[in-house]
């Protein structure tokens, strides 16, 4: 550097970034150049105790075995763990987590427990990295909202009654409490039948992980998202929405719902002015915004290293 005052290029130094000009004894302040380290995340696995001791998971629920930071700063950490129940070592599935603050409390949390719905969550974010650019605006080849409706396959009849949908059974399903629902003798699979449309458990492997728009969201607008679960008692998506005060900012979330059927199958009036079928957040599933889709990349990365570990 310069003196701006005679040009010399010779200073002592007073203080730590402070500087005396030799000639002149200008007193001047030494331009520090700031290097800001950028958070390089390896697609590793880290050691369960990592997260065990520093992030929010009870032991007396779970254990986690490893797993893979995806995104960590001062506020919040986003990993995707493998983890089993204490009583039940072999019990392992997957928990994508998320844990706030800088004492990273829980804040959030999708369990998956089978090789199907690990495929499709991988599958829906490759879609969705492709169909939206990185600040989540619609580039796909179609419009999400024609397609308002997820694609339920119809169900098969004999005369009156339904024939089981499991594709391993394909027996007749009889009537069960005055026709509320219908139940397989030989496999165990129900159709409940709510204002005369069925209800029933679609296998993972067998969703059409097409867009669309229709999902039980309060707050939040749905762009367009991707079910990756559907049973009739739980559904899982992951969607693409926007803050209706700020609709020109749009990131991502998972959501998981679930809705409490044994009333309205036990019951002889629904509960609740018809509301015994309607869809709940599940409990401690929130999920924090998702605004960057690199995350989204490593997260996919990630499940793949977990899928390959758990052999599924």
């Amino acid at each position: 550097m310069e003196c701006s005052n005679c040009g010399s290029k010779d200073f002592n130094e007073i203080l730590p970034g402070i500087l005396e000009c030799k000639v002149c004894k200008k007193i001047v302040q030494a331009k520090v150049e700031v290097k800001i380290e950028k958070k390089e995340f390896e697609d590793s696995f880290e050691d369960g105790n990592t997260f065990m001791d520093h992030a929010g998971i009870s032991k007396k629920w779970e254990i986690c075995e490893k797993g893979i930071t995806l995104e960590k700063d001062k506020n919040r950490w986003v990993a995707a763990l493998i983890c089993h129940t204490p009583d039940e070592p072999e019990s392992r599935y997957i928990r994508l987590s998320w844990f706030r603050k800088s004492f990273y409390e829980h804040a959030g949390m999708v369990k998956v427990y089978s090789a199907d719905e690990l495929v499709n969550i991988m599958t829906a974010l490759v879609k969705i990295d492709a169909s939206f650019d990185d600040n989540f605006n619609w580039i796909g080849k179609f419009d999400p909202k024609s397609a308002k409706d997820i694609e339920l396959p119809s169900l098969k009849k004999k005369g009156a009654a339904y024939i089981c949908p499991n594709p391993k059974c394909g027996r007749t399903m009889h009537k069960v409490n005055n026709g509320r629902y219908y139940e397989c003798e030989q496999c165990g699979e129900v159709i409940i039948l709510e204002d005369g449309n069925p209800i029933f458990d679609l296998p993972s492997s067998s969703l059409s992980l097409n867009f669309s728009t229709n999902f039980p969201i309060n707050y939040y607008l749905p762009e367009a998202g991707i079910t990756i679960k559907w049973l009739m008692g739980e559904w899982k998506a992951i969607v693409v929405i926007n803050d209706p005060d700020n609709p020109e900012k749009r990131f991502l979330r998972f959501y998981w719902w679930t809705r409490d059927l044994q009333d309205y199958m036990q019951g002889g009036m629904r509960m609740d002015s018809g509301r015994a079928l309607v869809w709940e957040p599940k409990k401690g599933a929130m999920s924090p915004n998702i605004y960057n889709k690199e995350v989204m990349r490593r997260m996919v990365k990630a499940l793949t290293k977990c899928k390959e570990e758990l052999g599924w």
